[in-house]
């Protein structure tokens, strides 16, 4: 009764071609590796820019595809999702009630460290800006 996602088969294929040439454990570590900056990155920003960051999950609990940042309350995470965009990369607000006060950023499938941190930065200077606009400081 309806037409098969056909461009999704593709995708899948394709996918598990790029994963058997890379190997999965190398993939499990490079995902490994993003999760790790991702946690440098919250404490570095945290520190170099005042704003009281956090990473929603615990620790030993945390994803190595993706982080849920969190911020404090006078900061809009979807100011500072539009301000990412502007910058030409794709983050996203939080689900439900964390929703106006985190944001996510996903570190999987094709991406690496080096192209994480062009979104990293992206974020730091959207944070600033965000933080300049608002009047936003740490508590």
């Amino acid at each position: 009764p309806t037409t098969p996602a056909v461009s999704l088969i593709f995708a899948l294929a394709h996918q598990l071609t790029a994963i058997a040439h890379e190997g999965i454990e190398v993939r499990w570590a490079r995902h490994e590796a993003m999760r790790v900056a991702m946690e440098d990155w919250v404490a570095n920003t945290r520190e170099a820019l005042g704003i009281d960051l956090g990473i929603l999950a615990s620790p030993g609990s945390r994803s190595p595809t993706v982080t849920v940042v969190t911020l404090p309350s006078d900061i809009s995470a979807a100011e500072v999702v539009a301000s990412v965009a502007v910058r030409g990369y794709t983050i996203a607000t939080g689900y439900g009630a964390t929703s106006a006060a985190t944001f996510r950023v996903g570190h999987m499938g094709d991406h690496s460290v080096a192209s994480l941190m062009g979104c990293l930065a992206a974020i730091r200077d959207a944070l600033a800006m965000v933080q300049r606009c608002s009047g936003a400081a740490s508590s």
